[in-house]
């Protein structure tokens, strides 16, 4: 299953390679051998391609799960009305162990996903914005996935070319075994930057000698931000201004403009809700000025839940 996950690889592979690679998944879980002793789901994987109808043949729309990759399921719907013409979605969820609305557009070390469209060779993806789009996943068991989706995907060379997928609905059987996922695996950030909703696409964060660090970032799109805490002095859970030297958020945004709560006016606070050896979760807020020209950042309503090597 992995020619369908990396949807962009099917006009180098050919359709028909792709096709049996399903076809063959499709026909072993018929046969008793996927996740939970026989096929489940009704097998629907349907949506809307900017305003046409979709509908994955039956057979040809399922979920993979891998024990060496735990967490990490593809979702896969191909029609094929020849070997010529085709379209295939692919949604791949990261770091996914129960029940909830994902963000689309982030990377692997984040609770989310991406997803692909192929239709005939060409494809299109959901960029690194942090808000391509959302997947919500109503039920999740051994041996079944169902849920929602919509999002925009882009042309990977040219942005202007796009597909809107919207209306999306899946109840698909699992082939696979899940896997257990480590405590520390998944993070995400979010907050609103003067009124706007800022999801990162990727996170890194760590802890050491009394000090929490994390850092999300988005990578394209119309907000594209770096955000980054350094809190000194954590013990636990607790609430930390910013005001203390010790205690930083720095924010960039392109390659010039830059936000930093040392500068003179800044306020803000992180409050640690949980921390443990694997995980710190809490919320923020700052008012930081910008360093040079430009005007005040004001950050509300963020949010934080991290993995802790």
């Amino acid at each position: 299953m992995a020619l369908c996950a990396g949807g962009s690889r099917v006009g180098s592979i050919g359709w028909r390679s792709v096709l049996g690679a399903l076809v063959f998944a499709a026909l072993g879980a018929c046969g008793g051998g996927g996740g939970g002793g026989g096929r489940s789901g009704s097998g629907v994987f349907t949506a809307t391609i900017d305003g046409q109808a979709f509908a994955s043949d039956s057979q040809l729309a399922m979920a993979t799960v891998a024990a060496s990759a735990p967490g990490v399921y593809v979702l896969t719907g191909a029609k094929a009305t020849s070997s010529t013409n085709y379209v295939n979605l692919t949604i791949t969820l990261y770091n996914l162990t129960v029940p909830g609305t994902y963000p689309l557009g982030v990377t692997g070390v984040v609770f989310g996903g991406i997803a692909i469209v192929s239709q005939s060779g060409p494809s299109w993806t959901t960029p690194l914005s942090g808000a391509a789009g959302t997947v919500t996943v109503s039920t999740l068991t051994a041996s079944r996935i169902v849920g929602m989706f919509a999002f925009t995907a882009t042309a990977p060379l040219d942005p202007t070319s796009s597909r809107t997928v919207t209306n999306g609905s899946f109840d698909l059987p699992i082939i696979g075994s899940a896997g257990t996922l480590p405590a520390n695996r998944g993070s995400s950030m979010a907050a609103q930057m003067n009124g706007a909703s800022w999801t990162a696409a990727t996170v890194i964060a760590g802890y050491t000698a009394g000090t929490l660090s994390f850092s999300g970032q988005t990578t394209v799109g119309n907000a594209i931000y770096s955000v980054n805490f350094i809190i000194g002095s954590v013990s636990g859970p607790g609430t930390y201004p910013l005001s203390n030297p010790g205690r930083t958020i720095m924010v960039t945004s392109g390659s010039t403009q830059v936000w930093s709560s040392q500068l003179t006016g800044a306020t803000g606070q992180v409050a640690v809700t949980e921390m443990t050896a694997t995980r710190a979760k809490g919320s923020f807020t700052a008012t930081v000025p910008p360093a040079g020209t430009g005007t005040t950042l004001t950050i509300t309503n963020g949010s934080f839940n991290v993995g802790l090597p």
